[in-house]
């Protein structure tokens, strides 16, 4: 067999174009078999010319992979004796000419040694996965301060077919070798599934082997835009239940890359038809029994499911460039127009990460999922048929905190959800006639909430979307824009002033001009003059002084 590619200066007649991106096995100018891998194509042609030997030669792709500026500075490390693959959702992307964030890389040997001279040639972090298998992580930040994950791992089998053999899906399971970039090494046919949007298994044991796949088969689906096959669903509902067997720290990572993602809803309802949600997510099967009276317009489960599809809707309609859809949408036009100058400010925010690798915008979906959680006894009856859930409760606070742990989220995490879920109606805390909340509310709002409170915000939008539906009036929704709107100048404009106003004065002076003892006393008379601050009341030091004096004479 000879093994070659098909030079620049030769051209391709237009049946050798009918595959590109394959490999061919050619005799006397006639091609006689085709694969994904240059042994399929050997094989494909002696079962029909068996006593011959073709030329294999790969079918350049019509349009050729685009690889990242860090693939090549890791291809001239390389040593001459070294078989090194780049392999997976690498692949995949660049197929799909998405941005490439990931880089995979497959060894026959000596991986940890390879990983460790990346490391040190381009400035990245490494970390050890799992040393007996040699899987090595380096996590490198480039000039423009984007990510990116470089996984070494030791090839799995005899060779590099074997190995993407046992990987998931199809789309999953091509490769190249890094030496001659341009030649797809393709066994099961990824690039023909992707081509057709079709999800499929490297293996019919994929799920049994790993039931994790579950969830991430729906990951795929809602980010690829790719169709589970019915045996494929078929697999999962299968194997659903060894789901309970994951860790905690797989679970969560699959499920935050959803959250993270877009079509989350979709991917929401997608898990819970397959029954993946009933055993990652057990304590909300409840609120499917659970219906509300008007302005409610379905069960507790689904409206939890549409605030999160509402979320998504806001927040692509604050993207920083605005997609079409957006504007043609009045409910949506006007969160535009009363929110629109916060765009890039709430990016930033939901881009921000408490833990490396998991984001703000994943800890609101979360919160969002679970925003109805609460007591089963907390539910009060008016009326016969008249059902309304009271607020947050403590019930829902334990449940976040159990499921957050379960999940393995930090201690930052969990306060972070639990401090939405708490207060995930409270911007809506005016009185009946009000327009505007006073300066004191905004400042005891964001003094219980923190940066929290923005992300609350976002989630009574998209709970009052869901909760009325397309009965929403034009008013009621205009009032709560401008709310939020108030809540949203203050923490970025007008911060000083509302949100954290400078001290001007300290413990210290009230100890000395009251002969007051240190004490819980002082950090409440601090506090009553930060409130006087935002009220206007007090501007200096002898202002607050003459505050606090007024305030210990009224007491007594």
């Amino acid at each position: 067999m000879i093994n070659r590619k098909f030079s620049d200066g030769e051209s391709l007649s237009d049946d050798f174009k009918l595959f590109a991106g394959r490999w061919v096995a050619i005799i006397n100018h006639q091609i006689v078999g085709h694969g994904g891998t240059p042994k399929q194509a050997l094989r494909a042609a002696k079962e029909a010319r068996f006593k011959e030997n073709p030329e294999v030669i790969f079918i350049p792709m019509q349009t050729p992979l685009k690889f990242p500026e860090l693939f090549y500075r890791i291809r001239e490390l390389l040593p001459q004796d070294e078989e090194i693959y780049l392999v997976g959702g690498a692949i995949r992307d660049m197929l799909l000419q998405r941005p490439v964030h990931d880089l995979d890389f497959a060894l026959k040997r000596n991986t940890t040694k390879f990983a460790r001279d990346v490391a040190n040639a381009i400035g990245g972090a490494i970390f050890t996965l799992d040393e007996k298998r040699e899987t090595v992580r380096i996590i490198y930040t480039d000039k423009q301060s984007d990510r990116i994950i470089l996984d070494f791992n030791s090839l799995r089998g005899k060779d590099i077919e074997d190995d993407l053999g046992k990987r998931d899906f199809t789309i999953n399971a091509m490769a190249v070798d890094i030496r001659n970039p341009m030649q797809l090494i393709d066994p099961l046919g990824g690039a023909q599934d992707l081509l057709n949007k079709r999800l499929w298994y490297c293996s019919p044991s994929a799920f049994i082997e790993d039931p994790i796949r579950s969830i991430r088969a729906v990951r795929f689906a809602a980010n690829l835009d790719v169709f589970i096959q019915k045996e494929l669903r078929t697999a999962i509902r299968r194997t659903v239940k060894r789901l309970s067997d994951v860790s905690g720290e797989r679970i969560r990572d699959e499920i935050f890359t959803i959250f993270m993602g877009r079509k989350v809803a979709l991917a929401i309802r997608a898990l819970d038809i397959l029954g993946c949600m009933k055993v990652i997510f057990p304590e909300l099967e409840r609120l499917k029994t659970i219906e509300q009276s008007s302005p409610y317009i379905s069960t507790l489960w689904t409206h939890s499911v549409e605030t999160i599809a509402k979320l998504e809707g806001l927040l692509d309609s604050l993207e920083l460039v605005r997609k079409p859809e957006s504007s043609e949408n009045l409910i949506y036009g006007l969160v535009y127009q009363k929110l629109g100058q916060f765009r890039q400010q709430i990016n930033q925010h939901l881009s921000k990460e408490l833990v490396l690798g998991r984001n703000i915008r994943a800890l609101l979906n979360f919160a969002a999922l679970l925003h109805e959680m609460g007591e089963e006894a907390k539910e009060k009856i008016d009326e016969p048929g008249d059902v309304h859930l009271l607020g947050p409760d403590k019930k829902m606070v334990e449940i976040i905190e159990k499921r957050g742990r379960a999940l393995r989220l930090s201690n930052d995490e969990i306060k972070w959800v639990r401090t939405i879920g708490s207060y995930n109606l409270h911007p809506l805390f005016m009185k009946p006639g009000d327009t505007q909340p006073s300066n004191r509310a905004i400042y005891r709002f964001f003094r219980k909430t923190g940066e929290a409170g923005i992300d609350i915000c976002l989630l009574s939008l998209a709970d009052t979307l869901a909760t009325y539906g397309t009965s929403l009036s034009q008013d009621i929704w205009e009032k709560q824009l401008e709310l939020v709107r108030t809540l949203f100048i203050a923490w970025w404009k007008d911060r000083d002033n509302l949100v954290s106003p400078p001290p001007i004065i300290s413990g210290v002076d009230l100890i000395n001009e009251f002969d007051m003892y240190p004490g819980p006393r002082i950090g409440q008379l601090l506090e009553m003059i930060r409130e006087a601050q935002v009220m206007g009341e007090v501007t200096t030091k002898e202002n607050a002084l003459l505050y606090i004096k007024r305030k210990i004479g009224e007491r007594g």
